[in-house]
């Protein structure tokens, strides 16, 4: 496969998915975690555009919060809404392409090491998502 027809790829399942949530998107330059945010009361979200397997997984990250309705707190919102839009993130991209590409799985494995050394550190249990995390990337 040509890297054209998998960033079309993305692409297509992309504007699939945010037809089937009933959102918008605007696409931005950066490609990393704090250039994508959604606004989930206005269904509307701002993400690289999906061209890849990393900015996929950003958007598929930022379309869950819409998807399972997750209330914007700003910028500190719950650990738990974040492990699960990493959750129904990671399901998407398995299902587009069968399995979590090592790019993706290095980024959230650090992901998760910080989010539970925060919960650690602040006296937090450990959520119960970050056992579904772990589950997803198998």
């Amino acid at each position: 496969m040509t890297r054209r027809t998998i960033a079309d790829r993305y692409e297509k399942a992309a504007a699939n998915l945010l037809r089937q949530h009933g959102a918008q998107a605007t696409w931005t330059e950066a490609r990393y975690w704090r250039a994508a945010i959604a606004y989930v009361p206005e269904r509307h979200l701002y993400s690289p555009r999906p061209r890849d397997c990393r900015t996929f997984y950003l958007f598929c990250h930022e379309l869950a919060h819409i998807a399972l309705d997750h209330r914007y707190l700003g910028p500190h919102m719950g650990m738990q809404d974040e492990m699960e839009a990493d959750v129904w993130a990671v399901r998407r991209l398995k299902r587009l392409r069968g399995w979590v590409p090592q790019s993706v799985r290095s980024m959230l494995i650090r992901r998760g090491l910080r989010l539970a050394e925060s919960a650690l550190q602040h006296g937090c249990a450990m959520p119960d998502c970050l056992n579904a995390l772990a589950k997803a990337l198998r």
